[in-house]
């Protein structure tokens, strides 16, 4: 039986001071395959124009969020706590809640909120906007495993329910608590950053890869 792969809602905040008033762009990971999130060289977000994209950021079948490089894109890079990482063209990396994506001289601090309740294309958000959609989303989930979880029950926690830290990096040397993937937290020492030879779900066609014909 396929196992179910779920769109992951994110955050991309922009460390670049251009971008104080509205830092953060929210968005969505779809499942590898098809066309979706991703980075242009000039470090722009955009949504299902995989040519453009140096980067393409999705879900593999164990739904975590990976970063694929394209083999034409330079200066791409992933830093997790003391680890910095060159990305490799066409193989995907796992990609963490914390974990900062440097390309061509731009930086964006990676949020993961847990599973996506509908998909979206990406939109910029102030800090004040970013804190009332996720304390928003907070809410629904709450209310949501209330309803599931049974009268007298302890409501259970969602597998994807979005983080109530919004724009709180993880410390340095922590994976980041309960948002650094879909509610896999922990606080031991930091995971290293894995490459995958052979993703275990359809890798997107790399953008350099489409003739056009």
């Amino acid at each position: 039986m396929a196992t179910r792969v779920d769109p992951i809602e994110l955050c991309l905040e922009s460390l670049d001071t251009a971008d104080d008033e509205r830092p953060y762009v929210r968005c969505v990971a779809l499942a590898g395959g098809q066309p979706g999130l991703g980075l242009t060289a000039e470090g722009i977000v955009i949504w299902q124009h995989d040519k453009a994209a140096s980067l393409l950021l999705w879900v593999s079948a164990d739904n975590r969020l990976m970063s694929l490089r394209s083999s034409e894109a330079c200066g791409v890079c992933l830093t997790r706590a003391e680890r910095r990482l060159d990305l490799p063209p066409n193989k995907p990396v796992v990609t963490l809640h914390g974990d900062i994506i440097e390309i061509e001289g731009r930086a964006f601090r990676v949020h993961v909120h847990g599973v996506a309740a509908s998909v979206l294309p990406p939109t910029r958000l102030s800090l004040r906007r970013a804190k009332q959609w996720i304390t928003g989303a907070v809410a629904a989930a709450s209310l949501a495993a209330c309803h599931t979880s049974g009268a007298g029950n302890t409501p259970a926690s969602a597998g994807g329910s979005p983080s109530n830290e919004f724009a709180q990096p993880p410390p340095s040397g922590t994976t980041g608590g309960t948002d650094d993937g879909i509610g896999q937290g922990g606080t031991g020492a930091t995971p290293p950053i894995e490459i995958r030879e052979m993703p275990p779900a359809p890798v997107p066609s790399p953008p350099d890869d489409h003739s056009g014909s």
